[in-house]
């Protein structure tokens, strides 16, 4: 059992089986080692390495029995082979303030997942359960399960220094004030920067922080004009000038995302990986205070200053332009009220 949020497992495993039947070696995230009957899996998160029938490559997944009949796979990695052929190989758990749980092989992050609430590891709720369907005996060795360090440095707000703010305040109209817009149908109007007209596509804006060690902090306070929709509004970090590279954080109702986008920001999809989502925080409030973090080789989102969604970052960009992002589809997402780019405090 572990005590932190901070808490994960690895080993050395060894496993096989044949390509007739769907079979599965898996990970329990649960109460207890001991608990290993059929009820003590129901409606926990399983770490399983899979295969599927009549296949010869396996995936890593994050499953849910929610029956005996019911298997939920809530994530998945693309397929990889040399998983299930009776070699040795380092599979290593982290997870992260009880929600965040990362996999690697050997070392290499295969597959993330924000776990909902409802299935979060807790006090009580921080050890391991194996269970093993496949066809053949599966070995461990150099086993380790504990907590540990957090990986990542979550800044306090004491530790952040204003670059630039912007409260859009001025009349409606251009926004201007130094920031380049990418798209169309986008403007102030009533002291907010919001999408304006009925075309759906995105719009941006950005400008240059200076900033070039990629600890970057943009906060806003979402709505004003347009409250809070199921419309993706965002908020961006370690953007490039031409706003087709960089990170992005993304807020709707029931939809918190972080991503990566590699193409123009004013473009019809913007998010080309998506690194974690969740959608626990439900309805947003209008005028609502929210952040967008990047430090080292995580991201993570506030509401309220309270952290709701964290992620490592894979091949992740390096820019100075920070700015946000409005869009209409079907519907349109909320305004941005203010806007502030921050970077580390010296």
């Amino acid at each position: 059992m572990c005590y932190t949020p901070e808490w994960g497992a690895e080993y050395d495993l060894n496993i096989d089986g044949n390509i007739i039947q769907l079979q599965f070696w898996g990970a329990a995230i649960s109460s207890s080692w001991s608990k290993v009957g059929f009820s003590d899996l129901l409606n926990v998160p399983i770490v399983v390495v899979y295969r599927d029938a009549a296949s010869a490559v396996n995936t890593i997944r994050i499953i849910v029995y929610r029956n005996a009949s019911t298997i939920e796979t809530l994530a998945s990695t693309q397929a990889y082979s040399g998983l299930m052929q009776r070699s040795w190989w380092r599979m290593k758990i982290r997870i992260s303030l009880d929600h965040l749980v990362r996999v690697y092989y050997n070392d290499i992050l295969l597959l993330q997942h924000w776990l909902p609430n409802s299935l979060a590891a807790g006090p009580n709720k921080r050890a391991l359960s194996f269970l093993n369907q496949t066809s053949a005996t599966s070995y461990q060795k150099n086993f380790r399960l504990g907590d540990y360090p957090p990986e990542y440095q979550i800044l306090r707000p004491s530790q952040w220094a204003e670059i630039f703010a912007d409260d859009f305040n001025r009349p409606d109209g251009a926004v201007g004030n130094g920031w380049t817009q990418f798209g169309v149908n986008a403007e102030i109007r009533s002291g907010s920067w919001t999408t304006i007209g009925t075309t759906n596509g995105n719009r941006a804006i950005l400008r240059n922080s200076g900033n070039v060690n990629g600890v970057q902090r943009v906060e806003g306070i979402l709505g004003g004009f347009i409250d809070p929709t199921t419309g993706y509004s965002s908020l961006i970090v370690r953007g490039n000038a031409e706003g087709t590279l960089g990170l992005i954080g993304t807020f709707a109702d029931n939809d918190l995302r972080i991503a990566r986008y590699t193409s123009i920001l004013s473009g019809g999809t913007v998010e080309a990986v998506t690194y974690v989502t969740t959608a626990d925080y439900g309805i947003l409030d209008n005028n609502l205070p929210v952040a967008f973090c990047a430090n080292g080789q995580f991201a993570w989102l506030e509401i309220d200053g309270e952290v709701v969604l964290l992620c490592e970052i894979t091949n992740g960009p390096t820019g100075s332009w920070m700015g946000a992002r409005v869009q209409r589809d079907g519907v349109n997402s909320a305004s941005w009220n203010s806007i502030r780019l921050m970077e580390a405090a010296l």
